[in-house]
């Protein structure tokens, strides 16, 4: 009798499932599934639950194929033979999916063990009628579709939260939670954050050293380790440090680019600058354009055939001579000496007035395939905002013909998205339409430093330059070994200057469509020497 009664006690498995804070002290709660399990086994089946699993899990569709608990159930069932009945308080506390559902309770039947419910207004459901079958495929089905109704019901709060600029999702790096549920502001951590970030922008660091540099200084990520770089890379590049919000998962365009509440740690002119350096895309460290001190820096050539570069020779104590020195041959050249024969070269050359015609056609083509694309980007924007416009006005009058509240305020949300739209469009517009009037100042700029002797070229940026050096001096500017400046060729556009005031024509080069200037321009035969 002793016997039996063991095996009595050691029949049954059973579960309690809560998948929300809220059913804990509800109806549903773990206490009231174990009494009902317990006391079914006992009365009715005249048996003991041998072990019981209880706990906190969301049977969300599609994920309880892989539920560990069921797992569990199953293995621990196949590996006790003598477990007879699995024991569940009600059907939607086992699932709520209808194909999972009949699944899970075949499983247990293919080893023997049949599925029970203990709620004692779900006993009918254990008999094997048809219409007990009915009932619990009935019951089976209200549950999946209350957990869709429930599922779209929370998505579309979500949203509209998401809309109003609030984060519902975990927490990133540098922020803490606020008693309001979705706003984060600013942790210990954040200023460290921004001061690595910028100085990866200002090219103070690279994305490793700032990386280090936080690591060096304690921080560390929410799980309590140290940084890695593959992870700190995709932090740089997150929007949310530029005070906005993309949700990528809802493939929605209004989720993208969402002002949000928190505040950002970088402006969006410094976000989109540090996505280009770790992206690859920008250099962290460049080199000086705009050294008007050095203008043949980087474009000037030494007697040896090696470039210039310009830098300054200074004591530590204030001060510095600025000279240039040729990365082939190593040798250096004071400005001060350098700066006066450039300044001769120039002023002994002026422009040739019969040739203004082929200048501004050269200066056009140079021009065009620096920013030939710009015209055709203008009309896609026009196009867009063309669109947007149109968007505008028809969310305009579903608000003006809308007697629903809340939709009204979801088309107003909407319409504001749109105006941001549209402001950002006609920005980009307007400076297309800047960029449009670059070659009139880029060619007025151009025969102005050569109708007045070239002397606003050292004033130029560097692209600027070596565009109107090309045009002036397509055979490069020589610097040879006396300090002295001359250039080999030099435009059939310009005319030489002599002694009287007088201009003189240039004469073509043989094979070639540049010339040499007599007197400005050494023998080529010289300087290969």
């Amino acid at each position: 009798m002793s016997k039996e009664i063991k095996k009595m006690k050691r029949e049954a498995v059973g579960l309690c499932r809560v998948s929300t804070a809220e059913q804990r002290v509800d109806g549903n709660s773990l206490d009231s599934q174990q009494k009902h399990s317990y006391d079914f086994a006992h009365d009715i089946l005249g048996a003991e639950i041998d072990k019981l699993w209880s706990l906190d899990v969301s049977s969300k569709s599609g994920k309880n194929i892989k539920r560990k608990d069921l797992l569990e159930i199953r293995q621990y069932c196949k590996e006790h033979k003598y477990i007879k009945y699995f024991i569940v308080d009600k059907v939607n506390r086992l699932m709520r999916e209808i194909k999972m559902f009949y699944w899970f309770i075949q499983e247990l039947e293919m080893i023997g063990v049949k599925t029970y419910f203990a709620d004692p207004g779900q006993h009918d459901l254990n008999k094997d009628d048809s219409i007990a079958q009915l009932k619990t495929f009935l019951a089976i089905y209200e549950a999946e579709r209350d957990n869709k109704e429930r599922a779209n019901t929370t998505l579309t709060r979500m949203k509209d939260r998401v809309l109003a600029g609030y984060y519902i999702f975990p927490l990133h790096q540098g922020y803490k939670r606020t008693s309001t549920k979705g706003l984060h502001e600013p942790d210990e951590r954040f200023s460290l954050l921004q001061q690595a970030m910028r100085d990866i922008i200002a090219g103070r660091s690279t994305v490793s050293e700032a990386m280090e540099g936080l690591n060096a200084q304690g921080y560390r990520t929410p799980t309590g380790k140290s940084l890695r770089i593959d992870n700190f890379r995709k932090l740089l590049v997150d929007d949310y440090y530029a005070g906005l919000i993309t949700v990528k998962r809802w493939d929605d365009e209004r989720f993208k680019g969402i002002k949000g509440l928190h505040k950002p740690m970088l402006s969006v002119e410094e976000h989109r600058e540090l996505k280009l350096i770790v992206s690859g895309k920008k250099r962290i460290f460049e080199r000086k354009k705009d050294n008007l001190e050095l203008p043949l820096g980087n474009i000037g050539i030494c007697q040896c055939g090696g470039k210039l570069v310009g830098f300054y020779h200074q004591n530590g104590k204030g001060w510095r001579s600025p000279k240039y020195r040729c990365r082939s041959c190593g040798k250096q050249y004071h400005a001060s000496k350098v700066h006066p024969s450039l300044d001769q070269v120039f002023g002994n050359i002026s422009l040739n007035s019969s040739k203004e015609t082929e200048i501004v056609k050269a200066f056009e083509e140079v021009w065009k395939e620096e920013e030939g694309y710009l015209q055709e980007k203008k009309r896609a924007l026009e196009l867009r905002l063309e669109q947007q416009k149109q968007e505008k006005n028809q969310v305009v009058r579903k608000i003006a013909l809308s007697n629903d509240s809340e939709l009204e305020s979801e088309y107003k949300v909407i319409l504001s998205e749109i105006r941001i739209q549209i402001e950002n469009t006609e920005a980009d517009i307007a400076e297309v339409s800047k960029n449009d009037d670059d070659f009139i100042n880029f060619t007025r700029f151009g025969l102005a430093f050569i109708g007045e002797k070239l002397k606003v070229w050292n004033q130029l940026d560097k692209d600027n330059r070596v565009k109107c050096k090309l045009l002036a001096f397509p055979g490069e500017i020589v610097v040879n070994f006396s300090e002295k400046v001359c250039t080999p060729k030099v435009s059939i556009f310009l005319s030489l200057n002599d002694q009287n005031g007088m201009k003189k024509e240039a004469f073509r080069a043989p094979n070639s469509h540049m010339v040499e200037v007599e007197g400005v321009a050494p023998s080529s035969k010289r300087l290969k020497t």
